[in-house]
């Protein structure tokens, strides 16, 4: 190989930075746009989980049908039907007065800044 004057050197140097940078910024918009598609499904699967509860809670809590009857409803077992009330008392956070709120038989104590 013929030996490069430095100006050809320096050349060929910056050739193949620009194409490690070239790389780097397709890998980084990569990065990104995975990145960008968690945040928005993290967002669908929060308004999911909110509208379960919602759901749930409404039909056990104000229209006071009996957890059997919301599980054959919903195609889901009795005990998913306790756990999304459990999780969504947890989620509404103490009551007024700062107690836990009851559900059903079961009773979920709230520690100071847990919530």
């Amino acid at each position: 190989m013929a030996r490069l004057n430095q100006a050809e050197a320096r050349e060929r140097a910056r050739a193949a930075k620009r194409r490690l940078d070239a790389d780097r910024h397709a890998r980084d918009k990569r990065i990104e746009e995975a990145a960008t598609a968690f945040y928005a499904g993290r967002s669908l699967i929060d308004e999911g989980v909110e509208a379960v509860e919602a759901a749930v809670m409404t039909l056990v809590d104000e229209l006071s049908e009996p957890t059997a009857n919301v599980a054959v409803l919903l195609e889901i077992n009795e005990a998913e039907v306790r756990r999304i009330r459990r999780q969504a008392k947890v989620r509404q956070g103490p009551d007024e007065d700062g107690h836990a709120r009851p559900v059903g038989d079961v009773h979920v104590e709230a520690r100071d800044g847990e919530l």
